[in-house]
C-alpha cells in the first residue's frame, strides 16, 4: 500500500514543476496510478464514485488527440484529481459524510460529486483554463458513459445534475469569477 502523502505527491509533482501540460501521457499514466492505488482504500459508500473517476480518465486519457486542446486535460488532471488523492480541504468532511448511520452509495456520491465540481473542479480550471465548449462537452459524454457502467441511478445523475453542477463552475471560470 502507498502512503497517501506519496500518493499526493505522484499526481501534484507536474504541476508543481511546471510539467503538467509538457508530459500529457505521464499526466494520465501517473494519476491513472495514484487514483487506482486510492480504490482500496476508500469505504464501501465512496466506491462507486472513485469507480467512475477512474473510467472518466481511462476515457479521456485514450482519447486524448479528440481534443481540441489535450493539453487542457491534462493539465486539469493533477489539481483536479489530486484535491481528492490529498483528501484536504472539504474531504474529510465527505469522508465523515459517506461514514455517517443511514448514508449509502447515492447519498455519499452526491456529497462527493458536490465536493469534487465546486471545489477540486474549480481549483483545476484556475491552473488549467477554462477549455473549449468543444472539449468542456466532450468531458460531459465521457462523464455519462462512465457513470452508465456503474448503474441506471449513476447514468442519470450524470446526465442531469452533473452537467448543471458543471455549466455553473464553467460560467465561472469563463467570467474568471474565481
Amino acid at each position: 500500500m502507498i502512503p497517501r502523502f506519496l500518493l499526493t505527491l505522484l499526481v501534484l509533482l507536474p504541476m508543481l514543476l511546471g510539467t503538467a501540460h509538457a508530459a500529457p501521457v505521464n499526466a494520465c499514466a501517473d494519476t491513472r496510478t495514484a487514483l487506482a492505488a486510492r480504490l482500496p482504500l476508500v469505504s464501501e459508500n465512496e466506491a462507486p464514485f472513485v469507480r467512475i473517476q477512474e473510467r472518466v480518465l481511462e476515457i479521456g486519457c485514450a482519447n486524448l488527440p479528440a481534443f481540441d486542446d489535450p493539453a487542457w486535460f491534462t493539465g486539469t488532471l493533477p489539481v483536479f484529481i489530486g484535491s481528492f488523492l490529498a483528501q484536504g480541504g472539504g474531504w474529510p468532511a465527505v469522508a465523515s459524510g459517506c461514514a455517517a448511520p443511514l448514508t449509502g452509495p447515492l447519498t455519499c456520491g452526491e456529497l462527493m460529486v458536490s465536493e469534487h465540481i465546486h471545489a477540486d473542479l474549480l481549483a483545476a480550471l484556475r491552473v488549467a483554463g477554462c477549455g473549449t465548449g468543444a472539449d468542456w462537452a466532450r468531458m460531459g459524454g465521457y462523464i455519462q458513459a462512465a457513470a452508465a457502467e456503474e448503474g441506471t441511478l449513476w447514468a442519470w445523475g450524470a446526465a442531469v445534475l452533473i452537467p448543471i453542477r458543471r455549466l455553473e463552475v464553467r460560467l465561472r471560470c469563463v467570467r474568471g469569477d474565481w
